[in-house]
Protein backbone atom coordinates (compact mmCIF):
# COMPACT_ATOMS: atom_id res chain seq x y z
CA UNK A 1 0.00 0.00 0.00
CA UNK A 2 1.89 2.95 -1.39
CA UNK A 3 0.19 5.50 -2.47
CA UNK A 4 -1.30 9.25 -2.20
CA UNK A 5 -4.68 7.76 -0.53
CA UNK A 6 -2.27 6.39 2.67
CA UNK A 7 -0.74 7.74 4.93
CA UNK A 8 2.25 6.93 8.17
CA UNK A 9 0.27 5.62 11.20
CA UNK A 10 1.63 4.70 14.70
CA UNK A 11 0.93 1.77 16.40
CA UNK A 12 -1.72 3.58 19.28
CA UNK A 13 -3.69 4.71 15.86
CA UNK A 14 -3.57 1.42 14.19
CA UNK A 15 -4.93 -0.52 17.07
CA UNK A 16 -7.64 2.61 17.78
CA UNK A 17 -8.61 1.55 13.83
CA UNK A 18 -8.66 -1.97 14.90
CA UNK A 19 -10.37 -1.72 18.11
CA UNK A 20 -13.18 0.16 15.80
CA UNK A 21 -13.41 -2.77 13.49
CA UNK A 22 -13.73 -5.30 15.96
CA UNK A 23 -16.77 -3.08 17.86
CA UNK A 24 -18.63 -2.93 14.81
CA UNK A 25 -17.53 -7.29 13.78
CA UNK A 26 -16.45 -5.82 10.31
CA UNK A 27 -15.20 -8.44 7.92
CA UNK A 28 -11.66 -8.90 7.55
CA UNK A 29 -9.06 -10.66 5.18
CA UNK A 30 -5.26 -11.09 7.11
CA UNK A 31 -2.16 -11.78 5.08
CA UNK A 32 0.95 -11.99 7.06
CA UNK A 33 4.39 -12.66 5.40
CA UNK A 34 7.51 -13.82 7.21
CA UNK A 35 10.84 -15.74 5.98
CA UNK A 36 9.34 -18.93 8.09
CA UNK A 37 6.02 -18.76 6.79
CA UNK A 38 2.81 -16.61 4.95
CA UNK A 39 -0.75 -17.04 6.35
CA UNK A 40 -3.82 -15.72 5.07
CA UNK A 41 -7.78 -16.08 6.35
CA UNK A 42 -10.85 -14.14 6.04
CA UNK A 43 -11.73 -13.41 9.96
CA UNK A 44 -12.85 -10.32 12.40
CA UNK A 45 -11.11 -8.88 15.56
CA UNK A 46 -11.08 -11.22 18.55
CA UNK A 47 -9.47 -8.61 20.86
CA UNK A 48 -6.75 -5.65 20.57
CA UNK A 49 -3.92 -5.43 23.11
CA UNK A 50 -0.98 -2.83 23.90
CA UNK A 51 0.85 -4.46 21.15
CA UNK A 52 -1.19 -6.73 19.83
CA UNK A 53 -4.14 -8.18 17.98
CA UNK A 54 -5.94 -11.55 17.77
CA UNK A 55 -8.27 -12.70 15.33
CA UNK A 56 -10.82 -14.70 15.09
CA UNK A 57 -10.82 -17.31 12.33
CA UNK A 58 -13.74 -19.37 13.11
CA UNK A 59 -16.16 -17.30 15.61
CA UNK A 60 -15.42 -18.81 18.86
CA UNK A 61 -13.67 -21.44 17.99
CA UNK A 62 -10.03 -20.83 16.31
CA UNK A 63 -7.98 -17.87 16.76
CA UNK A 64 -4.73 -15.90 16.12
CA UNK A 65 -2.53 -13.79 17.52
CA UNK A 66 -0.12 -11.36 16.46
CA UNK A 67 2.98 -9.16 18.34
CA UNK A 68 2.58 -5.61 16.48
CA UNK A 69 5.54 -4.05 18.16
CA UNK A 70 7.89 -2.55 16.61
CA UNK A 71 5.98 -2.14 13.20
CA UNK A 72 6.05 0.76 11.25
CA UNK A 73 2.16 1.39 9.63
CA UNK A 74 -0.02 2.63 6.51
CA UNK A 75 -3.42 3.15 6.26
CA UNK A 76 -5.99 4.05 4.13
CA UNK A 77 -7.26 3.09 0.68
CA UNK A 78 -5.54 -0.52 -1.23
CA UNK A 79 -4.97 -0.27 -4.74
CA UNK A 80 -6.56 -2.81 -6.77
CA UNK A 81 -3.23 -4.52 -7.34
CA UNK A 82 -2.62 -4.81 -3.63
CA UNK A 83 -5.78 -6.55 -2.64
CA UNK A 84 -5.51 -8.79 -5.35
CA UNK A 85 -3.00 -11.18 -4.32
CA UNK A 86 -4.83 -11.31 -0.87
CA UNK A 87 -8.90 -11.46 -2.47
CA UNK A 88 -10.92 -14.45 -4.22
CA UNK A 89 -11.99 -12.82 -7.35
CA UNK A 90 -14.47 -10.12 -7.37
CA UNK A 91 -13.30 -9.18 -3.16
CA UNK A 92 -13.55 -5.36 -2.38
CA UNK A 93 -11.91 -3.78 -0.07
CA UNK A 94 -12.27 -0.67 1.62
CA UNK A 95 -9.25 0.29 3.58
CA UNK A 96 -6.57 -1.38 4.96
CA UNK A 97 -3.40 -1.43 7.48
CA UNK A 98 -0.37 -2.64 6.90
CA UNK A 99 2.26 -3.25 9.25
CA UNK A 100 6.18 -3.80 8.76
CA UNK A 101 9.57 -4.57 10.19
CA UNK A 102 12.31 -6.30 8.82
CA UNK A 103 10.89 -9.44 9.32
CA UNK A 104 7.11 -9.50 9.20
CA UNK A 105 4.74 -7.96 7.17
CA UNK A 106 0.86 -7.99 7.85
CA UNK A 107 -1.87 -6.78 6.19
CA UNK A 108 -5.32 -6.19 7.38
CA UNK A 109 -7.78 -5.36 4.80
CA UNK A 110 -11.33 -4.14 5.45
CA UNK A 111 -13.74 -5.88 3.24
CA UNK A 112 -17.02 -4.07 1.62
CA UNK A 113 -20.67 -5.52 2.39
Amino acid sequence: MTNKTSHPATLSESLLVLRGWGDNKARLRVAVQSPEMWFASFCTVKSVEVDRVEFWLQPDTDAVGFLLADCRFEFGDVPPTDADSFLPVGGQVESGIVGRRPDFTITILLLKG
